[in-house]
Parts: C-alpha cells; sequence; structure tokens
C-alpha cells in the first residue's frame, strides 16, 4: 500500500543507499514491517511469529556509548504516536534511543548524528 508514511521511509532508505558503501556502519540498518492492513488470518499468523503493536518503523542496530540502538518512527502532520508506540518506548527508555520524524532528510540527520557519522550535505 502506497501511502506518504511509505513513500518518506523509502526516500530515507534512498539516502541510507546512498552512502552506505563510504559509512558500512548505514547496513546495520533495517526496517520493521509491523504494521499495515491484514485479513485476521494474517494477523494471527503474523502474531504466531511474533508480531508486537507499537514497534516502530526502522532500527539501527548499532550500539553507542549512551544507547543500544535506535528506533525511528515515521509519521506525517499532524499524526502522532499511537498508544502502543508510546507504550513501547516507555518499556525500551534508557536502552534505546527514540525518534519521530516527519521527512526522510530529518531522519537521515538524526541517524548519522547517531553514528557519528559527519557528511558534507548533511
Amino acid at each position: 500500500m502506497n501511502t506518504p508514511e511509505h513513500n518518506i521511509q523509502v526516500a530515507y532508505f534512498d539516502l541510507i543507499r546512498l552512502y552506505e558503501n563510504k559509512h558500512p556502519t548505514l547496513k546495520r540498518i533495517y526496517a520493521i514491517p509491523n504494521a499495515g492492513k491484514r485479513s485476521k488470518f494474517q494477523g494471527e499468523w503474523l502474531k504466531d511469529e511474533g508480531l508486537l503493536p507499537g514497534v516502530w518503523d526502522v532500527f539501527i542496530s548499532v550500539a553507542m556509548d549512551f544507547s543500544s540502538g535506535m528506533y525511528i518512527e515515521f509519521k506525517v502532520k499532524p499524526n502522532k504516536l499511537t498508544e502502543s508506540q508510546i507504550n513501547f518506548r516507555e518499556l525500551n527508555k534508557g536502552q534505546y534511543a527514540f525518534k519521530v520524524c516527519y521527512d526522510a532528510e530529518e531522519a537521515f540527520k538524526a541517524t548519522t548524528q547517531y553514528l557519528g557519522i559527519r557528511l558534507n550535505s548533511y
């Protein structure tokens, strides 16, 4: 399904792919397909596999001095975090960094700042 949040996330991963050869740490970023409309059967099937409501869109699997990794959630204004997303963040705060982003550039900048990557264009 093509949504504005989907488009933002695709643009974010386009930026990641553009720089990942020069900065291989960017290859340790992945999407978590945890949302979407599904049939009742598909929903139950995915829950059986460990689907967890509220998990954020992207995970940066790189521990830094202050965090074991970073989650990013993509939103389109004026959308806000859902209750399950807030609960997920609260359950994991202090161990992981979290950032809600409203466009690909904001997310990419947050990513490079988190990882300590300096780019001339960002």
